[in-house]
């Protein structure tokens, strides 16, 4: 396969802009038609995560959605925007990421569908990691799409250190089974197995990351810090968008293992056959510096680390004065380690899997996460030595 992206400079949410560069990437890739045709189901698979406003940065921006559903019923494309988020199936919660991150808005203009991702049922996946054998679902209604878009955030992972194409695609597990996968699979090389596993079943066609707005620190949720990226990118590989992504964060592509094993699976290619830029001359010229990222992302010895010296494992506390007593991180928690004293939550560092669901999920930031002083250490040795 040629792995084809285009990146270009874009300021800002503009509706006009960011169609143009939808238009101009279907164009690299020789033609909207050699993709879509009239009557095509086309899925468009963001990251909704929990319900947050589009400027918090934390979903995928809702007038990047509607200008690439717009150009698709432009070409007689069927369109659905659906994902399953973390957690319990609740109705109401579903209901509201929708209106929330601005979803319905767009269903409700372009009369396209917005889909749970759970309307043709689930399809067993059987999987065999560190010596374990277990089963996840994914989504039918997935699988069964003509074509699969996937429109990732440009953003950090407290556990996986990068969420971007390949993580996006854990969507179309129910989200219960989320949470279930990660006490079989805790640390993050098994983890990230997983994950590659999951996007192996039906690769997207095409992934367009938001990219103009990101999130630096401890992504993916509201302990990030929203950062201006600036920039529209786009490929036909999912893979190399992500190695991409990577290196303009200011990471080295092979300290995120799920690129690396998606690489090995030959899923996609880390190294471009087209790179297509516009407002700018090299990769180079867009690498951030100075981009925060996860204080608490582990690196891929990380099982080796906490047998040998026993420091890979996060410090965990809930803060009280945050805490509203939603109980989403208790009900989300793969090893049930989250319990109530008197009026409040605290995590029991002996039961905890070290999986950061609830620092991803508690939607007040209550959820502290920090590492051993002598492991923080270590990773910022690796970093000087990698600077040298």
């Amino acid at each position: 396969m040629e792995s084809i992206i285009y990146i270009s400079k874009c300021a800002h949410y503009d509706n006009a802009s960011l169609y143009r560069h939808v238009d101009r990437f279907f164009n690299c890739l020789g033609g909207i038609a050699n993709y879509i045709r009239p009557g095509m189901k086309v899925l468009l698979k963001p990251n909704l995560c929990l319900p947050h406003l589009p400027e918090t940065a934390i979903t995928t921006h809702p007038a990047l959605l509607e200008q690439i559903v717009k150009i698709l019923l432009e070409h007689g494309a069927t369109v659905t925007i659906g994902d399953n988020p973390i957690g319990k199936n609740k109705r109401e919660l579903i209901e509201r990421i929708w209106e929330v991150t601005g979803i319905s808005g767009i269903t409700d203009r372009y009369h396209c569908d917005k889909s749970f991702l759970e309307k043709d049922g689930f399809r067993k996946e059987t999987m065999r990691v560190n010596g374990r054998t277990f089963s996840y679902y994914i989504s039918r209604e997935y699988l069964n799409a003509d074509i699969v878009i996937n429109v990732p955030k440009f953003k950090t992972h407290g556990l996986m250190g990068f969420t971007g194409a390949v993580k996006n695609i854990f969507g179309i597990v129910p989200g219960r089974s989320k949470v279930r996968l990660h006490s079989f699979a805790p640390s993050i090389e098994d983890f990230s197995q997983v994950i590659v596993d999951v996007f192996s079943k039906r690769v997207p066609e095409l992934t367009i990351m938001d990219a103009i707005e990101g999130l630096e620190g401890n992504g993916p949720g509201v302990k990030g810090k929203k950062r201006h990226i600036g920039l529209f990118m786009a490929s036909n590989d999912g893979v190399l968008i992500d190695a991409m992504a990577t290196k303009i964060m200011g990471m080295q592509v092979e300290d995120i293992i799920t690129t690396i094993d998606a690489e090995k699976k030959k899923l996609g290619n880390i190294a471009a056959t087209h790179l297509y830029l516009q407002g700018f001359n090299t990769l180079g010229d867009i690498i951030i510096k100075d981009f925060s990222l996860s204080g608490t992302r582990q690196y891929r010895n990380s099982r080796v680390i906490q047998k040998i010296y026993d420091i890979a494992k996060f410090n965990l506390s809930i803060d009280v004065n945050a805490c509203k007593g939603c109980l989403l991180c208790s009900e989300n928690c793969p090893a049930h380690a989250i319990h109530r004293r008197g009026d409040r939550l605290y995590i029991d560092g002996g039961s905890c899997i070290q999986c950061l669901c609830c620092l991803e999920i508690c939607p007040h930031g209550a959820v502290n996460a920090s590492v051993n002083k002598f492991y923080a250490e270590l990773k910022r040795l690796k970093g000087r030595r990698s600077d040298e």
